[in-house]
């Protein structure tokens, strides 16, 4: 971007065609790139101002070949060229600033991405933890109703040799020793 503004400056003179065209061609490098699409109208826009002044720079070259000192006409077109210079020069710092902006913009979106891939990845590891104490917990349950099936057999087993038990004792008791 500095060496536009470099480029621009050094076109003092509209016969500096060769410094134009070095510019022209760099602006043409600064076309939006497929992420950047929202700023694209903006560098769209520098795109065509860029292409007017060019157009408007070649029509003041146009000279009538003589040596007669500077005519009015040749006075206007002087002045008309370094105001297109001066537009030229801005459009090439519009360039600039939309390119830093650009650039900050890319630097945020890569630290938001980077930031929401950790939280990802964090995620996914809390997420497979959750599944493997969900697992254990899930064969303590089966063990423990295993336990639980196993005590009330108990149970009822000794519940009827208990109740024999008990059924004899009875018997008995109205009997006096």
């Amino acid at each position: 971007m500095q060496e536009l503004a470099c480029l621009a400056q050094s076109c003092d003179r509209a016969e500096d065609w060769h410094s134009i065209k070095q510019l022209w061609l760099k602006l043409v490098k600064l076309q939006p790139q497929e992420r950047d699409k929202e700023n694209a109208p903006q560098l769209l826009e520098l795109h065509q101002e860029f292409e007017t002044l060019k157009g408007a720079i070649a029509k003041a070259e146009v000279r009538p070949k003589t040596t007669e000192a500077p005519t009015a006409k040749e006075a206007n077109q002087a002045q008309q060229i370094a105001q297109l210079l001066a537009q030229v020069e801005q459009v090439t710092e519009n360039a600039c600033t939309l390119e830093q902006q650009l650039e900050g913009q890319l630097k945020v979106k890569d630290l938001t991405i980077n930031s929401l891939q950790n939280q990802l990845a964090i995620e996914r590891k809390l997420v497979s933890e959750k599944a493997a104490s969900y697992d254990v917990l899930q064969q303590k349950v089966e063990q423990q109703a295993i336990a639980i099936d196993s005590l009330q057999e108990q149970v009822a087993e000794l519940r009827t040799t208990a109740s024999i038990g008990s059924w004899q004792l009875n018997k008995w008791r109205k009997h006096a020793f």
